[in-house]
């Protein structure tokens, strides 16, 4: 009868079957057979509420109707396992009731992957997709030790939720790492599979506690594997500094053996440049306080005492506008 009542109302109301809901739920509600065919009316011209009766039996019920807008939407055309990557012939455009989550646009479907195992004709909704991630397939045996190139691997679309935020590789990370373990075809490649290349300054000699590090004692080496968080990858990040404990070779240099060294000290005679339009002055000063390049220091004038406030820019150096 719940269908009859869906079909009859639709009709009054021009508006699909689909979008009508009959209150009919109530476990106490009696619903007699009829031999001849259900008559239906609004009550006292009501369209919320629907008398059905039968007329060989005198039987009569009042129920309560909804109507739920219709937009369009999206339904599934076949039954799917979790984890599918969608196309746009897993899915197809359709009237459905409007709900929280209802998807109205085909690009918030096509390639997003199933969260749970859908069924034909269900509802597209935005709490069944989940976000895909690119992921890399061996494409030949890959022996231990060797250098992976691109030719090697080919990206793959998978399921965020197959994998764990932490195994996920980029492209960048995986050329020029070196397989960990013989790495066989059609394998997804995970972290533990690659010693990723990484650059670090690393000692040619041994080096002694409260010596100078410089470019006659150190070199940039590229490296395969894990390094501390804290490692110098070049001369850039290392600036003037000294060693805190002897350092030997073969050991990657870290900001925990270093002590950085100011480029200027207090009482340190400085260079200090000063530029007038097309003028350049120098002229000796006195550092009243030790600063780093970049820093803001004052400095004295020898001959007057006059203090002026200048920058740092390298060993000995400063400059002031």
């Amino acid at each position: 009868m719940v269908a009859s009542i869906q079909k009859w109302a639709a009709g009054q109301l021009d508006v699909s079957s689909e979008s009508i809901e009959v209150m009919a739920n109530d476990s106490r509600l009696i619903i007699e057979g009829c031999n001849s065919e259900y008559q239906f009316s609004f009550t006292y011209g009501d369209k919320d509420m629907v008398s059905a009766r039968c007329d060989s039996t005198d039987w009569a019920l009042n129920l309560r109707i909804t109507v739920s807008p219709m937009i369009n939407g999206y339904v599934f055309q076949k039954d799917l396992p979790v984890g599918t990557i969608l196309t746009n012939r897993d899915v197809r455009r359709t009237e459905i009731k409007k709900s929280r989550g209802a998807v109205t646009n085909d690009k918030a479907i096509i390639g997003r992957a199933t969260t749970v195992s859908v069924k034909k004709g269900q509802e597209v909704n935005k709490s069944l997709l989940n976000d895909t991630v690119t992921r890399f397939v061996a494409k030949l045996n890959i022996n231990k030790g060797t250098v992976i190139d691109r030719l090697m691997i080919e990206p793959v679309q998978e399921s965020q939720i197959n994998i764990a935020l932490n195994q996920a590789l980029t492209l960048d990370t995986i050329i020029n790492s070196k397989a960990a373990a013989n790495i066989s075809e059609g394998s997804l490649l995970v972290k533990a599979d690659i010693l990723i290349r990484g650059n670090a300054l690393f000692p040619l000699v041994s080096i002694a506690r409260g010596a100078i590090l410089s470019r006659d004692v150190l070199e940039e080496r590229s490296y395969f594997g894990p390094l501390p968080r804290d490692v110098v990858k070049n001369f850039d990040n290392l600036g003037r500094a000294t060693s805190l404990r002897q350092l030997e070779p073969n050991q990657a240099l870290r900001y925990s053996d270093l002590r950085p060294l100011a480029d200027i000290s207090k009482d340190d005679i400085v260079t200090l440049t000063v530029n007038r339009g097309l003028v350049t002055v120098t002229i000796d000063m006195r550092a009243t306080e030790q600063g780093y390049v970049g820093d803001q220091i004052m400095l004295e004038n020898l001959e007057s005492g006059r203090l002026v406030r200048s920058r740092v820019t390298g060993p000995g150096t400063a400059e002031r506008e």
